[in-house]
């Protein structure tokens, strides 16, 4: 087997998503992200700019991406700042030409990523819905439509459907059921059956199986 790069760039790649058909790829560093709409055959780079709606690579520490499973012209991206709190959520319906702020970072309200946006992210898009997002962080998980609402408490009980453990990892979603969504945190796994409904019901699914997490290497 023989590997040709597809893109170079000057710091390590993060996170990388492509979307259904294979067409569209995003991928994201620290501070930057590269676009291809031609299956990887050639990259935009660095277009985290303002001059597409993003705000640029200064001060960013972690960028996640995201493109919608049901409609690769919707595509999102996560970002903190560099004290490791949420700078903003960016949405484009374009297929990355153009983006705009979902959410915009600096309320003491609506910070998902706490300060540990270095550490932990968590974005996943619903499966058949493009314009919902999901998001999460250092505690709460959130869910946007339209308007920004918590779904998922680190301080609620298990018994309640409201919990879900703290400093998430990452979202998934199942295939052939687009509303039972997975929440990956340090406190393992959670699944809800019904991620759109006003109250999703949370359930541990921490049994019978063993995993690890490395914090690094001596």
């Amino acid at each position: 087997v023989t590997w040709t790069a597809a893109v170079t760039a000057s710091a390590a790649f993060l996170d990388v998503n492509i979307s259904t058909d294979g067409s569209v790829i995003l991928a994201s560093t620290r501070t930057q992200m590269y676009l291809s709409t031609d299956g990887g055959a050639t990259f935009a780079i660095g277009i985290n700019s303002t001059t597409r709606g993003l705000p640029g690579s200064a001060g960013i520490s972690r960028v996640e991406v995201a493109i919608a499973p049901s409609n690769n012209s919707y595509m999102y991206a996560l970002m903190s700042d560099n004290l490791g709190e949420t700078k903003g959520v960016y949405k484009s319906t374009d297929k990355g030409q153009n983006w705009t702020t979902i959410l915009t970072g600096g309320s003491q309200v609506l910070n998902p990523l706490g300060d540990q946006g270095p550490y932990n992210m968590a974005l996943g898009v619903h499966p058949t819905n493009p314009d919902m997002v999901f998001v999460g962080g250092q505690l709460d998980l959130y869910r946007y439509e339209t308007i920004w609402e918590p779904i998922a408490f680190w301080n609620q009980s298990p018994a309640s459907g409201a919990f879900v453990h703290a400093d998430m990892h990452g979202i998934m979603f199942n295939p052939s059921a687009p509303d039972e969504m997975y929440v990956i945190t340090d406190g393992g796994f959670f699944r809800t059956l019904n991620c759109t409904d006003p109250n999703p019901y949370f359930v541990e699914k921490n049994k019978d199986y063993a995993t690890a997490q490395c914090y690094g290497v001596a």
